[in-house]
């Protein structure tokens, strides 16, 4: 699994290479680089035009999947 920052906005190669089921999203709360307390907004603008299956994996189903936890 990877960390969100490989997926930002412009860098579907990335995705493309990695495969939407080995990334994941984190916002690096509570360092100075976190996206909080704009995580939403981020969200928004750097997942747009992703498929909302491919956003939900990326958000919290491949935590999930990862962790075993009920999605």
């Amino acid at each position: 699994m990877l960390r969100h920052h490989l997926v930002r906005k412009g860098s579907s190669n990335n995705l493309s290479y990695l495969g939407v089921n080995n990334v994941m999203w984190q916002s690096e709360f509570p360092m100075e680089t976190s996206t909080w307390p704009r995580s939403k907004e981020v969200i928004a603008r750097n997942y747009t035009g992703l498929a909302q299956e491919d956003r939900d994996k990326i958000l919290h189903g491949n935590l999930a999947r990862l962790y075993k936890l009920s999605d």
